[in-house]
């Protein structure tokens, strides 16, 4: 909430079981993955707590406000964080596996998972896709156009070796995972 807490509740009461603080508001929406839960906060925390009692299991801090949501897959988190940066963790022990610092513009999505590249759109009008192996840019579409055409908060989705996402420009854009060519 925008108290920077992280409240968990009881499915069939309604109860509150836990809250978990942060240093600022929280935006990111909370994911749950084998039996914690992930999220960011504008304290620049990446965070991951036991979704049972809500302790802390591991933090990253970074210098910036993060409002992305994190994705999950095979035991690496991919987040999105503020200045251009985008982080790959192991989702377990918390461990940095890369960084990215080449994304223009901010950030407030859930990144797309692919077979080989994970992407994001950013408020800069571009959309970008990392290598999952090694955190290098696979390649980015950025139509010069203003941030009209911005997938900044818009949720990519992956399906079929192919990369949707919509933009504020009114479109949706199917991009092929491999080159980020138009399909």
């Amino acid at each position: 909430n925008t108290l920077g807490e992280l409240r968990a509740l009881d499915a069939k009461t309604g109860k509150y079981l836990w809250t978990f603080a942060t240093g600022d508001k929280i935006y990111s929406e909370p994911v749950y993955y084998d039996k914690n839960i992930y999220f960011t906060s504008t304290d620049g925390g990446v965070y991951c707590v036991s979704a049972r009692k809500g302790k802390l299991v591991w933090k990253h801090m970074t210098d910036y406000p993060i409002l992305t949501t994190p994705a999950i897959e095979n035991d690496t988190m991919y987040v999105a964080g503020g200045k251009g940066r985008f982080y790959a963790f192991d989702a377990v022990k918390g461990k940095l596996l890369w960084q990215y610092e080449g994304i223009n513009g901010y950030m407030e999505a859930r990144p797309a998972i692919g077979k080989d590249v994970v992407g994001i759109g950013s408020w800069a009008a571009e959309f970008n896709a990392i290598n999952k192996k090694d955190g290098t840019l696979a390649w980015k579409f950025a139509p010069g156009l203003n941030r009209y055409f911005s997938p900044g908060a818009t949720w990519p989705v992956s399906y079929g070796g192919r990369i949707y996402a919509q933009s504020s420009d009114y479109n949706l854009y199917c991009f092929d995972e491999k080159d980020g060519h138009r399909v």
